[in-house]
């Protein structure tokens, strides 16, 4: 397909979302000529309606961009669509997407907006879509507030979730009597507090003192862990680190002072 400026007086007006084809820049003309496989179609540009939409069609039509484009859409009686190097009309929001931006698609037929953000998504992009027809001004405000909804929800469900982790070591001292140990390893886990080690310190007096380190995802666990330790009268302090990124410790544990 070839298209060029001609002095011709008769036109075709096509309505383009997208505006098709390979055309050819000859000096100051605003008639295109559009040479299909059924035949040519004429084209008269207004570059008093719209300036910059000409001159831009002007430079594309001088770099060859619509050389061999197809009419990705076509509607019998109402509208012809092209001028989507894709050849799919999804090209504005996958290239967006590819150079780094977050996109929104809307569009009033909700499975092209939705298999367009899964396309983005499987190229490794960012979008959301919104259906709705921003064709009709009684619609425009309603798909804009349901876009701005939809884009804080993703932002808020994208932000990546940081697991909480805190370090400490608790002594205890047990007697040496067969099971105490694994009741208290036992009461440790129901309260989802892990273990990463033990460590036995002395035997002395019939009892045994031991090291766990441990690791704690949730303040309430441990909490409630060193309430049921007093509850059971074991004899245990807590070892608070000396790395000021866990000085915060002191002042939690400052209630659990033994009697």
């Amino acid at each position: 397909m070839k298209a060029k400026y001609n002095n011709l007086y008769k036109f075709l007006f096509l309505i383009f979302t997208m505006i098709g084809y390979s055309m050819t820049a000859n000096a100051n003309e605003n008639i295109l000529l559009l040479e299909l496989k059924d035949g040519v179609v004429t084209i008269e540009m207004k570059p008093e309606v719209a300036p910059n939409h000409v001159k831009r069609i002007k430079e594309l039509v001088n770099d060859g961009f619509y050389d061999g484009i197809k009419f990705h859409r076509v509607i019998a009686g109402f509208m012809a669509q092209t001028g989507d190097p894709l050849g799919n009309g999804r090209a504005a929001s996958i290239l967006l997407a590819d150079a780094g931006a977050k996109v929104l698609v809307t569009d009033k037929n909700e499975i092209f907006a939705k298999n367009t953000v899964k396309m983005i998504q499987d190229r490794g992009g960012e979008a959301i879509s919104v259906s709705g027809d921003l064709t009709k001004s009684n619609q425009c405000k309603k798909v804009v507030d349901l876009a701005i909804r939809r884009y804080w929800q993703y932002r808020e469900n994208s932000k990546p979730i940081k697991e909480k982790r805190y370090n400490t070591t608790l002594w205890i001292s047990l007697p040496d009597e067969p099971g105490k140990m694994g009741d208290v390893t036992t009461m440790i886990g129901e309260n989802f507090v892990n273990i990463s080690s033990v460590e036995m310190v002395e035997k002395l007096n019939g009892r045994i003192n031991f090291k766990f380190n441990l690791i704690i995802h949730d303040l309430k666990n441990f909490t409630k862990l060193i309430s049921e330790l007093k509850q059971k009268e074991y004899k245990f302090k807590i070892i608070r680190h000396k790395n000021k990124k866990y000085a915060f410790f002191k002042k939690l544990f400052s209630s659990f002072k033994k009697n």
